[in-house]
């Protein structure tokens, strides 16, 4: 359906890029009414400084890392899968999709932890952070009891959700594997955290490096029977997971306890004492988790609806998405590093340094994704070939779309870099609930609605919901950028340093 609008591609491309262009205007009209003179005379200034762009690129380069290797665990598990057949590789991926949208909201609870870190190590109150700790741990083996009974169980609610009984089937020692995982998977991203706390960038990036390298391994070994072990199939990818997560995590705690400059922020573990973070830890991360989940299954959505159009457009927005997939990895590792540095400089009453890293992330984000979306416009070919062969003429449907949702995609990643960098910095300041709050209505309220407005009312098909998702990225960006104008504003006004 979208094939018969590819003639005015072009065209269509043209008024998207002059839709951001005012867009950029309207963004850097706010930009410049974050600094009147009144907040000037209480001391927050917008400056790109190239000390804090330094600080901030120091950080972000290992986060970026570490997201790149953890996104190459995907790439061979799906590798893996699909050497044992499509059935096979369509289980796996079932799991994977509602495994991944469950998980999203406790990893984005743990990442509180990297937030009450830094701010309490910036106002040099390493005490906070062994409770900060403790809670965190405990919390995790409380979270993973009932988590690890409802992954086992998934087998009926994926028969409920309508899916085939011989697919199900398939997926259950899968999930029952990965069930004996989860509590170590939480710990390991507990400690993952800790450390991006304290900004030891380099050690989270090692651990990341050696998890990922230990769970290729393990998944290979025990999928097609390597080294001794029972070839297990698709289960042996539950089973490679579970056994590298507890491997890598003993570890890891090991390593902890044996260095002296990490051992002391361990010494309240055993100790169940006030004060109490709790409260704390869900306050800031439970938001952020539904926030990924929100995002993750808005894309679920899009998959869902494009597939009801057509397979062939289906495959060429899996495409897009997986590009994507890759350049938001670099997006969040930058809005990590944002949130490091935030925190850190509100704790230690230094607003206009957290106000500078906003900025200098603002900058890099954008800069970055500028150069990533040049080469999209200038070599779509290029990247979509890595898929699909460009000169095959039965591909030339997919390709032809393909090339077009990658040119829309990038665009709304240039918005992303803005959102994205706004969501680092709001959870630095720990405001949580109106970055979950900007997602529900970017993505739900606005791109989908929009989607379907574009493709079924305007007769656009499948590119309409791409284009959907444009107007909700440029809804997305405003709201975050007014969010957080009025936070600095209001601390101008309180003269505090955060809120």
């Amino acid at each position: 359906m979208a094939r018969a609008h590819t003639k005015n591609l072009d065209v269509s491309i043209g008024y998207t890029c002059n839709f951001l262009y005012f867009t950029s205007i309207i963004i850097h009209i706010k930009l410049t009414l974050l600094n009147p003179h009144e907040l000037i005379a209480n001391g927050i200034r917008k400056m790109l400084n190239f000390k804090d762009t330094t600080i901030l690129v120091k950080l972000a380069i290992p986060l970026i890392l570490s997201g790149l290797v953890q996104a190459s665990l995907g790439f061979t598990s799906t590798l893996f899968l699909s050497h044992l057949g499509t059935e096979s590789l369509a289980a796996g991926s079932l799991v994977s999709w509602f495994f991944a949208t469950l998980m999203v909201v406790f990893w984005g609870i743990f990442t509180s932890v990297s937030v009450l870190v830094s701010n309490y190590r910036g106002a040099g109150e390493d005490n906070k952070i062994t409770y900060v700790l403790r809670d965190g741990l405990y919390l995790a083996i409380v979270l993973s009891l009932p988590l690890s009974v409802l992954v086992w169980n998934m087998g009926p609610i994926l028969y409920a959700l309508g899916q085939k009984k011989e697919l199900v089937q398939m997926t259950i020692p899968y999930l029952h594997a990965l069930s004996f995982g989860l509590l170590p998977d939480l710990v390991g991203l507990l400690l993952l955290q800790f450390v991006v706390g304290l900004e030891h960038m380099k050690t989270n990036l090692i651990f990341n490096i050696s998890w990922v390298i230990l769970n290729i391994v393990l998944n290979y070994a025990f999928i097609y029977g390597y080294f001794g072990l029972p070839a297990l199939g698709i289960a042996g990818l539950g089973w490679g997971n579970t056994c590298s997560y507890w491997i890598t995590t003993l570890a890891w705690g090991t390593y902890f306890l044996m260095q002296p400059h990490y051992r002391g922020y361990f010494q309240t573990i055993f100790k169940p004492s006030k004060p109490f973070y709790f409260y704390d830890l869900l306050k800031i991360g439970l938001p952020t988790g539904l926030m990924f989940a929100i995002e993750i299954s808005f894309f679920f959505v899009l998959a869902l609806e494009l597939g009801h159009i057509g397979v062939t457009l289906l495959a060429a927005s899996q495409v897009a998405i997986q590009y994507m997939s890759l350049f938001v990895t670099i997006l969040f590792a930058i809005a990590q590093a944002i949130t490091v540095r935030v925190s850190n400089r509100l704790g230690a009453k230094q607003p206009i340094d957290a106000h500078n890293a906003v900025y200098s992330g603002l900058f890099i984000s954008f800069s970055i994704m500028s150069i990533l979306a040049l080469i999209a416009f200038i070599y779509p070919a290029i990247l979509v070939g890595v898929d699909f062969s460009t000169i095959t003429p039965k591909n030339s449907g997919v390709v032809t779309d393909a090339i077009a949702y990658l040119k829309i995609a990038v665009l709304f990643l240039l918005l992303e870099s803005i959102r994205i960098s706004l969501f680092g910095a709001l959870r630095g300041h720990k405001a949580t609930p109106v970055t979950l709050l900007s997602s529900f209505l970017s993505f739900w309220c606005i791109a989908i609605p929009m989607g379907n407005v574009l493709a079924y009312g305007f007769g656009l098909g499948g590119i309409g919901f791409w284009y959907g998702m444009l107007f909700g990225g440029v809804f997305g960006a405003l709201f975050l950028w007014w969010c957080y104008d009025r936070r600095i504003r209001h601390m101008c006004l309180s003269g505090v340093g955060a809120g």
